[in-house]
């Protein structure tokens, strides 16, 4: 989000303060610049603000964010739209099907999304190490025929729809093993650096 300021009369280099507010902005943690800062004109009489609203594991619906120039009536407002999905960042990231390449987790809050039946009718293998995956931040969204809601972590997925969850502390990873795909061959994802299935986060839709 750019909040542009335009000023008529004001000398370049003059400091003007500014306060960001709104539905959901309440700490500076919330946002990539502080709540309360500075601007500086510039020879045009403009000045800019870049703000980017950081990504929670909380689903808040749409929020507003305000920026307004303090002591004066300036106000510029926006609506953001939240895609926020608790246990990881919205949107998703798709776990791709007839792959064996590696999937790498960034810093980021991510959900990956894995379409089971899509993998179950592949010919080509799907075999997938997914590294840097976070207990504290990441989660894993499995498309199952059947919804379950009951099921909220890797454990609890193990033998649901021959489904089998194997950790491995020798290899410090767990297998998922979701079955054989078009051609015979075993389904997995492998997240690496993980051995307690029980605290990875999972929903099945």
């Amino acid at each position: 989000v750019t909040f542009n300021l335009a000023t008529t009369g004001v000398a370049a280099g003059t400091v003007v303060n500014y306060v960001l507010s709104g539905t959901g902005i309440t700490s500076p943690a919330d946002t990539t610049v502080p709540l309360n800062g500075t601007l500086t004109v510039g020879a045009t009489g403009a000045a800019s603000l870049v703000v980017s609203p950081t990504a929670d594991l909380t689903a808040e619906g749409a929020e507003t964010l305000t920026m307004t120039i303090t002591g004066t009536a300036a106000t510029s407002s926006v609506t953001i739209n939240d895609t926020s999905i608790p246990g990881g960042t919205g949107g998703g990231v798709p776990l791709p099907v007839g792959t064996t390449a590696e999937v790498v987790a960034t810093a980021a809050a991510e959900m990956f999304t894995f379409d089971v039946a899509g993998a179950r009718a592949s010919a080509p293998d799907t075999q997938i190490p997914l590294t840097g995956f976070a207990v504290a931040n990441d989660s894993l969204q499995i498309d199952l025929v059947t919804a379950n809601p009951a099921i909220t972590n890797l454990l609890q997925l193990n033998g649901v729809d021959g489904i089998a969850v194997e950790s491995n502390v020798i290899l410090n990873n767990t297998l998922i093993n979701f079955g054989n795909d078009a051609d015979g061959q075993v389904i997995s994802v492998t997240l690496a650096g993980i051995v307690d299935p029980a605290t990875v986060s999972v929903s099945v839709v």
